[in-house]
């Protein structure tokens, strides 16, 4: 199973803690590449890709947002919703980004589109899936060695998954991807874990046998002390290294952004215990997670 952490802040201390970390990363490609129709900037990209790669870290491309010029004026617009009408934008942002890195060969196509949050004013599993074959389409043919994996659900969404399958969206994407923040005690954990069982019924009985990822798993450190968040990251990623089916969990986040304080790092970038201890794992190797952790969650 992969280990990788969610990034939004580059500052010299987030990049040497990432280096630190020798663990992927999950990266936003936002509309600030493409603000207008004829302008791109891909200078923080050209920078930031291949410094990464040569030290080691594995990239998952966020496709989360496109411009707003992109979007249908008759909708309420939000920046990870690319509307019908815009699909043909849309393919070419898509098809230029992945051209662009051809080192980055996992790409995610949106952002918990479940979510009335980030798909107003509702979610619609249809349109989403209209997304998601036109980006798709275009990272195959920009990287036809490049992975797909499918926007990460809001929750464990075992129902959204059923009408994906449904609306025919296997074979749009390689992997499968869901979030929870609610990895908190021995309850709560359990429930999660018997919610992913559910999920992988749901695609074994469509026929896909892709792995799952959790590309956002999170501990709000308004709501705990730093020692719980290390005690809780420890044994969810313990939890679901034995689970075979799931391939990869990216931590949300690697450092606190005001508002949001989840991070490894405070909003100074000093290290929390949580980061010492994600530093020590490595889980490329599921053996080394075949153990219990002692103590109250």
């Amino acid at each position: 199973m992969i280990l990788g952490v969610n990034n939004q802040v580059y500052t010299l201390e987030s990049v040497r803690r990432l280096i630190d970390l020798k663990k992927w990363i999950r990266m936003p490609i936002r509309n600030l590449i493409h603000p207008k129709p004829d302008v791109w900037d891909f200078s923080f990209l050209d920078v930031l890709v291949p410094f990464l790669g040569a030290n080691g870290i594995p990239i998952l491309g966020l496709i989360e947002y496109s411009g707003k010029w992109a979007h249908d004026p008759t909708k309420p617009w939000f920046p990870s919703q690319p509307m019908p009408s815009q699909y043909d934008d849309f393919l070419k942002f898509v098809f230029t980004v992945v051209e662009r890195c051809p080192t980055v060969m996992h790409w995610q196509v949106l952002n918990e589109p479940n979510r009335a949050a980030f798909w107003p004013p509702a979610p619609d599993v249809r349109e989403y899936i209209g997304v998601l074959k036109v980006g798709y389409r275009a990272i195959k043919v920009a990287n036809p060695f490049a992975k797909v994996v499918i926007a990460g659900t809001s929750g464990i969404d075992v129902e959204w998954y059923k009408k994906l399958y449904a609306m025919d969206a296997m074979g749009f994407f390689d992997i499968a991807a869901v979030h929870s923040y609610n990895f908190t005690n021995n309850k709560t954990i359990t429930g999660e874990l018997n919610a992913l069982s559910r999920l992988r019924s749901v695609m074994t009985a469509n026929g896909d046998k892709s792995d799952v990822w959790l590309t956002e798993i999170g501990w709000n450190m308004d709501e705990m002390s730093e020692e719980t968040q290390a005690i809780l990251l420890s044994r969810t990623i313990v939890d679901l290294t034995k689970r075979d089916y799931v391939g990869g969990a990216f931590i949300y986040k690697l450092m606190d952004t005001p508002g949001s304080h989840f991070g490894l790092l405070d909003g100074e970038g000093n290290p929390r215990t949580a980061y010492s201890t994600f530093v020590g794992m490595n889980g490329m190797d599921r053996s080394i997670w075949n153990m219990g952790l002692v103590g109250d969650y």
